[in-house]
């Protein structure tokens, strides 16, 4: 069959078509025989130069070529008046062919002639039957088919009806009422096609009714490959009707040779298939299709793109469609599709765009679907059922490229929508695909995840995403001809149940978004939470989750948690499975309580069996109202804020708070690893007054410590055993004082104090040292199980560069001052500040015991092996005794006085203790009392020494005087047996720059002498004056008497006769001056000889 258009070129005019001509012809050889005919019977076979005449005149002026006939036979074996006419081997030479080739073949043919016709003397046939007709023909590039009946062809369908029906309805063949063709053989070269078809079997039925004409013709086509295709074309024609109605019905035709009949059937020519059904049409007289209705089965067969692309292969297909050629538009009443990967029923019309004669450009649609099955093998878990949708789509036929504006599909309430291309191009397909979903179901998102479509990221979400819901899902797949693919996926959540780390408890109610490329995952949350085994839910909005690689299975994981809740949810989850950090480091989940935010960064692979040396992480985070009684234990650590840090190494607390009632800062660090399980760290600075006393239960004096100052503590936490510390404190704003050393510290100065110990109750003290102006001291403390002060030993008290001893603090219970041991050591009076001004140094103070070493009175002068007692309770008092210089025993009482603490000193061998003291090294025997008083001036006395019966020889210094005198007899008396002084006295005034002697003076038998003047302890010098008097019984007398006294001696020791001296200079080895006049001068008027008693320098 041929579809003409108004594009096709018009036939040239000088075609002719074959069967009508051969119809008119053998008209004419009835008409020529129909005087043989009448009054015959039986078979008559035409002789030889009739048959011959019969060919020239069919031969001569026919276009096609020469007419061969084999034989004709005239049968009037049925009825004289209906011969019929039966040739055999009718042949048409091909006239154009440069040999006798043949074009038509009719191996026999039957004519009947019509009675009533031959009655009237005419032959007419009344039907015509062919069998095994033979025919060549071609058809051009436009469609058109070489076959013309002679003389000038009509222009166009509706001429050409006219023709045939002048024809059927003319004297020759107006009585002709049927025609049939059986056994019909036709060879086509089709240029169209660019193939050659070969009919066989063909069977033509042509009838001819008053006003109607119609044929049909059946036939089969071989097709390469041996495959045969059947057709049953019909034809009916209303006489005077300007249009042909036509129906078709096909078995197993080609799919491309269907697309080549008509425009509207193009859309078949990218299928590779075998085609059965049935198809209707109406042509009008333009040769143009009207309409074409189809109904159509496709077979198995494949999906042919074109270019390098590769085929898809499907099972089956249907389409029942109606073409309007007006509007170019075929609407598909249903189109359905089933092959290895889908299973489709759709309904919709396209339009035809570009069409040139039987060829179009594109198909431009919309189509709704009735029912849609996904299910491609080994790509899909489980078939994809969707019971509704709609597609826009523009397809391109050569080569083929389907656009998609739009496609809908609809599962339930679940709307699915896609956009994009594909494309066969001459390096294989190219695909470009955009989907979105607005909102899907967990389980029903995998469904639809082809399996081979980046499996790795697929397996990982089936694992470790349980259930949830995904919103606003956009993909983007891309394939190009040639290169990788890519895949972009962007989508909310909501409602999601995944686990983030294999054994950690899962993250429920996750709401967020991701997204996915080529070889990246992320995913953030909005909202979402974990529950750990205790401690209630744990937030997570705004934690995030990477994988660098999805192509990698059990590849690395970026994991960034942002984690809200309770501290102990928190802790719960670092003490999970897989980390255990809390377990590795010995330390419970309920160490502390508070509200924690932290965020967690972790990196992991992501596969089973991860261990704690797999994972790298870190964290930072917050804790508020941070709350802990077995941190520390017996003690309330609390703290509003609390900054974490913490990763693989440990972690570490730090902020503001207070323990118990004092204020600390500062942090707690585990470090985690077997070598530091059940060990911890408190580092930080804390608060020392009298309330961190207090808090700890140290007891000490009162007044002891005032102001509040900072010390920088480490606490060592093990498991199982009292927490041991460290306390480190400049001292400064710190008040602190010790009554019993008369020490005190002002806030403004800064010192050192450390401490070690442990705490608990009570508190452990097992070293102190303390540095301090005017003090330094180490020990350790002992409390008692209240906590109040058991025993403080220090090894080595240092205070004010005068105190060097070990002292041991005994408590004697509440409210009592603390007992004093000096157990060794020395003390350096002339630095002392022991007993100072006013009232005393020991206010508040108790008893104290000594046992010192040595106590340098002044250079020269140590006091060695002091023992006694004091009391510093109240006003300082007390008694010891001791050596001087480590030979003369002496004893030393201590009493308050209105300005201080004054000082006694007895000895019974004054004597010794001159010389041991270095003061006078020939003096031996005698009693000695010393009695100073504070003055109210710093380290300043006023005093009075008072010596009995003291004996005196070898002394260098007085016997350089006595040689000055020249009293020969008392130089020998004192090399000799010694000099007997019944009586010393002197008035001191020492300060810490010397010693001012008034009024001294020692008498005796033989000889008196009186001193006054210094001795400066910076220089080491003396400045003494005064006089000696020989024998003093009979020269002093005068002096001893009231009446005479003050004539004859100006003091004690003065007599009638004696000489003034000096001594000058260094006290070891002093210079004597005397001066003889002033023995002329008796009593009063000595005191012409002498100058003003010296005094010791201020500088």
């Amino acid at each position: 069959m041929t579809e003409q258009t108004d594009t096709e070129a018009v036939a040239p005019r000088r075609k002719r078509r074959i069967g009508l001509y051969v119809l008119l012809s053998l008209a004419m050889l009835c008409a020529v025989l129909a005087v043989l005919l009448i009054g015959l019977r039986g078979e008559v076979r035409l002789p030889g130069w009739v048959q011959a005449r019969i060919e020239t005149r069919l031969s001569d002026g026919n276009p096609l070529g020469a007419v061969r006939l084999g034989e004709v036979v005239l049968d009037f074996s049925e009825d004289a008046l209906r011969p019929v006419f039966r040739v055999s081997d009718l042949t048409v030479l091909d006239a154009s062919a440069e040999q006798d080739d043949v074009r038509l073949a009719l191996p026999q043919m039957t004519v009947r002639i019509d009675r009533d016709a031959l009655l009237d003397g005419a032959v007419r046939p009344e039907s015509v039957t062919l069998d095994g007709a033979a025919m060549h023909m071609s058809r051009a590039e436009d469609g058109s088919i070489d076959i013309a009946l002679g003389g000038e062809g009509p222009r166009d369908l509706q001429e050409v009806l006219r023709t045939v029906e002048a024809i059927f309805d003319g004297p020759y063949l107006g009585r002709l009422r049927r025609v049939e063709a059986t056994g019909m053989s036709i060879t086509v070269d089709d240029a169209l096609t660019d193939r050659v078809w070969s009919v066989t079997d063909g069977r033509l039925t042509l009838e001819n009714e008053p006003g109607t004409l119609s044929a049909s013709l059946a036939l089969s086509l071989e097709q390469v490959g041996g495959a045969v295709t059947t057709a049953l074309l019909s034809l009916d024609h209303v006489k005077g009707a300007p249009e042909i109605r036509v129906a078709i019905r096909l078995t197993d035709a080609p799919a491309r040779d269907i697309a080549a009949q008509s425009a509207a059937l193009s859309w078949l020519s990218v299928l590779d298939a075998p085609i059965s059904g049935s198809l209707t049409t109406v042509i009008a007289g333009t040769g143009q299709f009207t309409e074409l209705n189809g109904a159509l089965e496709i077979g198995a067969g494949r999906l042919e793109p074109g270019g390098g692309a590769a085929p898809r292969r499907f099972n089956r297909a249907k389409a029942y469609f109606r073409f309007d050629d007006a509007a170019s538009k075929l609407t598909f009443d249903q189109i359905s599709l089933e092959s290895p990967s889908a299973t489709v029923t759709a309904e919709g019309h396209a339009y035809l765009k570009g069409r040139k004669g039987r060829t179009v450009e594109a198909l431009v649609g919309q189509f709704s679907f009735a029912d849609a099955v996904l299910n491609p093998p080994d790509l899909l878990s489980e078939p994809a059922v969707f019971e509704e949708g709609a597609l826009d789509m523009r397809m391109m036929l050569d080569p083929l490229r389907v656009d998609i504006g739009q496609m809908v599909l609809m599962n339930g309430d679940v709307r699915f929508q896609a956009s994009g291309h594909l494309a066969a191009r001459p390096e294989g397909w190219e695909i470009a695909l955009d989907a979105g979903v607005p909102r899907l179901e967990l389980a029903r998102l995998m469904a639809l995840w082809p399996l081979t479509l980046k499996p790795k990221t697929r397996e990982w979400m089936t694992e470790n995403m349980r259930q949830g819901w995904f919103l606003d899902v956009r993909a983007a797949f891309r394939k190009p001809a040639v290169g990788p693919e890519r895949l972009g996926l962007n989508f909310g959540f909501d409602e999601l149940t995944t686990t983030f780390v294999r054994a950690m408890p899962p993250i429920e109610g996750g709401r967020g978004y991701g997204v996915m490329t080529e070889e990246r995952l992320d995913l953030k949350l909005y909202e979402g939470h974990v529950t750990p085994p205790a401690g209630g839910p744990l937030s997570l909005a705004g934690s995030t989750m990477a994988i660098p690689d999805i192509t990698i299975k059990g590849g690395p994981g970026d994991i960034d948690l942002r984690v809200a809740g309770s501290l102990r949810a928190a802790l719960e989850i670092l003490d999970h499975d897989p980390f255990k950090f809390l377990t590795k480091g010995g330390i419970s989940t309920q160490i502390a309580t508070g509200r924690a935010e932290a965020r967690i960064a972790l990196h992991l692979p992501l596969r089973d069996g991860v261990t704690l040396d797999d994972v790298t992480w870190s964290g930072t985070g917050r804790v508020t109202d941070a709350r802990s009684d077995t941190l520390i234990r017996g003690k309330l650590l609390a703290a509003p804020v609390l900054d974490v840090r913490a990763d693989a190494g440990g972690v570490t607390l730090s902020g503001s708070g207070r323990l118990g009632a004092v204020p600390v800062q500062g942090g707690w660090e585990q470090k985690f690893g077997p070598e530091h399980r059940g060990r911890s760290r408190v580092e930080g600075r804390i608060d020392l007054s009298q309330t961190f006393l207090d808090e700890f239960g140290i007891a000490l004096p009162d007044g002891a410590l005032a102001g509040t100052g900072t010390a920088d503590v480490v606490i060592d936490l093990v498991r199982g055993e009292r927490p041991e510390f460290r306390l480190l404190s400049d001292l400064n704003q710190l008040t602190l004082r010790l009554a019993a050393l008369n020490w005190s510290k002002p806030p403004a100065e800064r010192g050192r104090l450390e401490v070690t110990g442990a705490l608990g109750q009570p508190v452990r003290i097992d070293a102190v040292s303390i540095e301090a102006p005017g003090l330094t001291a180490s020990g350790s403390v002992t409390l008692t199980e209240s906590g109040a002060l058991d025993v403080a030993a220090f090894d080595r008290v240092r205070a004010g560069g005068w105190f060097d001893a070990p002292v041991e603090l005994r408590g004697r219970g509440p409210g009592e001052p603390v007992r004093v041991a000096v157990t060794g050591g020395s003390v350096d009076m002339r630095r002392a500040t022991f007993g100072g001004t006013g009232g005393g140094a020991g206010a508040g103070g108790g008893p104290v015991a000594l046992r010192l070493d040595r106590v340098i009175v002044s250079d020269g002068m140590v006091l060695t092996g002091v023992e006694g007692g004091l009391n510093t309770s109240g006003r300082l008092n007390g008694r010891f005794s001791a050596r001087m210089n480590g030979k003369s025993p002496v004893t030393v009482t201590l009493a308050p006085t209105e300005r201080g603490t004054g000082v006694r000193l007895v000895s019974q061998e004054a004597g010794e203790l001159l010389a041991a003291a270095g003061i006078f090294s020939g003096a031996r025997g005698g009693d000695l009392v010393l009695q100073l008083a504070p003055t109210g001036q710093p380290k300043s006395y006023q005093g009075r020494v008072d010596i009995s019966e003291i004996r005196v020889r070898d002394a260098p210094t007085l016997a350089a005087l006595l040689s000055a005198v020249s009293v020969i007899g008392l130089l020998e008396q004192l090399s000799g047996s010694g000099i007997v002084f019944t009586s010393a006295e002197a008035n001191l005034s020492l300060t810490p720059r010397g010693v001012t002697v008034r009024r001294g003076n020692a008498v005796g038998p033989s000889m008196g002498i009186s001193m006054e003047g210094i001795y400066d302890f910076a220089r080491a010098r003396l400045d003494m004056q005064g006089v000696v008097t020989p024998i003093y019984m009979l020269n002093g007398m005068l002096e001893q008497t009231r009446l005479f006294g003050d004539l004859f001696g100006r003091t004690k020791g003065e007599g009638v006769f004696g000489f003034t001296y000096k001594l000058r200079g260094p006290a070891s080895n002093p210079t004597v001056s005397v001066n003889p006049l002033s023995a002329l001068a008796p009593g009063v008027f000595r005191q012409l000889f002498r100058r003003s008693p010296p005094t010791i320098p201020t500088e």
